[in-house]
């Protein structure tokens, strides 16, 4: 079996009871130059002019598993705090409207964009001054890697498969914090809730946002974080289906 995280690795384990000596870990890859030279491309003007040095960005399809709609609550509070405070979502779906109407009953809809459906999303995160990853479920989350790569920090959603093995690869992978974790590459934050626990965990994440939009940039140096975006590249993660095929490949006699 290949997984591409060790909790799923674990969870196949422990669930299904496969042997963990039948089980390897292998990373989704990327092509991380071309990343990094499509993050160069300029915005149009319209989209540049919307931009401050305070922009919060999120990438994504826009449906309610990945938890805009507590993003945009949690980015109500931030814009009172920081006014420079902006929010760009890019991304289409089924929840476009409902979400474009919770800008507008909070007040917030000339502080947040939404950039439709973008071939190159890399252009917006790279001239963001952080990523906001509010998923509850994901396989892995490989917009956490591709901001990496386009030299944006991370503030996630300290779910299972991806974001914690990203962000703080030597922590305790199967921890799941409760309250604002600084880490190598960007910040870990409790997952999202429904009911009265999630006003906790709503201003935590607006106080974490604050914090940050206050603070010069970068958050994280730019290189720090291609450097852990290059551990996901294509080259690297070829070597390790090369090394696993060998294993299971009987030699000629």
């Amino acid at each position: 079996f290949i997984v591409n995280s060790k909790n799923a690795k674990k969870t196949l384990h422990t669930t299904f009871g496969v042997s963990e000596n039948k089980i390897e870990t292998i990373y989704n890859f990327f092509d991380i130059n071309q990343i990094k030279e499509r993050a160069k491309k300029p915005l149009s003007e319209s989209h540049q002019d919307f931009f401050t040095e305070q922009t919060i960005v999120a990438v994504g399809r826009l449906v309610k598993l990945k938890g805009h709609h507590h993003l945009i609550k949690v980015f109500a509070d931030v814009a009172v705090k920081a006014p420079l405070a902006r929010l760009v979502i890019v991304g289409t779906g089924v929840e476009q409207n409902a979400l474009i109407q919770l800008t507008e009953r909070l007040g917030i809809s000339k502080k947040v964009l939404f950039a439709g459906f973008q071939e190159n999303p890399f252009k917006y995160v790279a001239k963001a001054k952080i990523l906001a990853f509010s998923s509850d479920f994901e396989g892995f989350g490989n917009v956490i890697v591709e901001a990496l790569a386009s030299g944006t920090p991370v503030i996630s959603v300290d779910i299972d498969n991806g974001p914690r093995e990203i962000l703080a690869p030597d922590s305790v992978l199967d921890f799941r914090t409760d309250v604002p974790e600084r880490c190598p590459f960007g910040w870990l934050m409790p997952q999202f809730r429904e009911g009265d626990e999630n006003k906790h965990i709503f201003q935590l994440w607006a106080d974490t946002l604050i914090d940050l939009m206050n603070q010069p940039a970068p958050l994280v140096e730019k290189k720090v974080l291609e450097s852990r975006a290059e551990d996901f590249d294509l080259d690297k993660i070829s070597l390790k289906f090369s090394s696993l095929f060998e294993k299971i490949t009987p030699s000629a006699v």
